[in-house]
């Protein structure tokens, strides 16, 4: 029997899904996160070492070898960076691989999510970045640029925007905002210097103070806007604006039209409710027609699908029926 494995690195979660040739999912794994981005070398091939074990040791008869891999990975945008990923995939220990490729997660979000059809995939959580690919193949990318440039509408995005709203509100030059409060209840400090001196020396909690850290902050943000703090809300409208002209970005740049302006969100940002109709407000005045549909495939089956094709599987009627029986007997794993 061949092999198929589908990948998920995420920023903070690993899953796997190892199917055949007809998209019977046989197993699943899980581990820690292995994105390029948040962890080191050596835990990124142990997160993989990890789930990978998971998912092939319950599969009976199983030989080590894999027809083909591929990985959906955070942070991996690079040619050389997929490269390098695919190497470390292939450096696990136990399993041979014929082909493996790799792409940054939001490619293989795009590719489950809407079954390998055009359109578009939107991701707002710790991070931002959006990614389409129209008939041609001919794929764009709008955002997704890190924490230091970009970022734009994400919850680090919401999270600093609001801390530099409180600064202005403590030092009495801004307006008052019920965001201030918050911010100390959440560093669990009493003044401003000492949460400056958290931000920049201290840390977080006995460690160095992380992108994740900041963005943790960002619930607050949207509780506020809720309660109709003003400031909070604008700083929600500002980023959801923003996302929606990486959206128009992406279908500008690749031509999308008709039934190909298809939209995917994930992201614990834009699933957010109260914030997800404001996205969807803006998101109309600049493009009308665009439809927002429910992901078909979580990522790690859109990874899955990548790796049946590189080895030459285009995914018939059959084999999406297949996937979709066997997401729904696994479907808690998702």
């Amino acid at each position: 029997m061949d092999y198929y494995l589908g990948i998920d690195a995420g920023g903070t979660r690993t899953r796997c899904v190892m199917a055949d040739c007809h998209g019977h999912i046989l197993s699943f794994g899980t581990s820690s996160t292995a994105s390029l981005g948040s962890a080191e070398k050596e835990k990124v091939i142990e997160s993989l070492t990890n789930a990978i074990t998971d998912c092939t040791e319950s599969i009976q008869g199983f030989d080590g070898r894999i027809k083909a891999a591929f990985a959906g990975a955070a942070s991996v945008v690079l040619e050389e960076e997929r490269q390098y990923f695919c190497k470390l995939i292939n450096d696990v220990d136990g399993i041979s691989i014929e082909k493996t490729g790799a792409h940054h997660d939001i490619h293989t979000a795009l590719k489950g999510g809407l079954c390998e059809s055009p359109g578009v995939a939107l991701i707002s959580g710790t991070g931002s970045s959006c990614y389409g690919i129209n008939k041609d193949e001919k794929s764009w990318q709008a955002g997704g640029w890190e924490y230091i440039v970009d970022d734009l509408g994400s919850a680090y995005y919401l999270a600093t925007r609001a801390l530099s709203a409180a600064a202005k509100d403590v030092d009495g030059r801004g307006e008052k905002t019920a965001l201030t409060p918050l911010v100390f209840d959440y560093f669990k400090l009493k003044s401003w210097p000492e949460v400056i001196m958290r931000l920049h020396t201290e840390g977080f909690r006995g460690r160095p103070l992380g992108k994740k850290d900041i963005a943790g902050f960002a619930p607050s943000v949207s509780h506020c806007a809720e309660q109709g703090d003003e400031i909070a809300l604008d700083i929600i409208k500002t980023g959801m604006n923003e996302l929606a002209m990486m959206v128009e970005a992406v279908c500008c740049n690749l031509g999308l039209a008709g039934n190909e302006q298809k939209l995917i969100l994930t992201g614990s940002v834009i699933n957010n409710p109260f914030i997800r109709k404001i996205f969807q407000q803006k998101l109309r005045k600049l493009l009308p027609d665009m439809q927002i549909c429910d992901s078909i495939f979580p990522p790690v089956v859109g990874a899955l699908l990548e790796a049946m094709r590189i080895s030459g599987i285009k995914a018939d009627d059959e084999i999406k029926k297949n996937l979709k029986n066997s997401v729904v007997d696994i479907c808690h794993f998702f």
